[in-house]
């Protein structure tokens, strides 16, 4: 039997950077939950945003540091962590800098050797 884990293309490492999810109705703020070269999934406080096909978001790994990517909606529900009920998304990039996409591998690979 195949676990999620094993069906994803790339390793996830967990994060809880700040994200701004555009909509065309205005900015949702969230948090990611985890992330790899070619993903993530955003904890929304709010209700699951009506998007498009593709939609921009903004991560936030640092202070001095900004992500900027294309996305495209993968899944959607409500995620259970801590006693809480988050509505959730989970998204596959679809335009990412090269720089960014570096960034991301990098500490995706440096977690896995801790």
């Amino acid at each position: 039997m195949n676990t999620q884990s094993e069906r994803r293309r790339d390793p996830r490492i967990p994060v809880d950077w700040p994200v701004v999810l555009k909509t065309p109705k205005g900015a949702i703020r969230g948090m990611t939950a985890n992330i790899s070269i070619s993903g993530l999934a955003l904890l929304l406080f709010t209700e699951v945003p009506e998007i498009g096909d593709e939609f921009q978001i903004i991560l936030k790994p640092s202070e001095d540091h900004e992500i900027s990517v294309t996305c495209k909606k993968i899944w959607s529900g409500s995620i259970i962590l801590d006693e809480s009920v988050y509505n959730g998304i989970g998204v596959c990039f679809t335009k990412i800098s090269s720089s960014d996409r570096e960034l991301i591998a990098s500490l995706v690979a440096d977690y896995h050797l801790i």
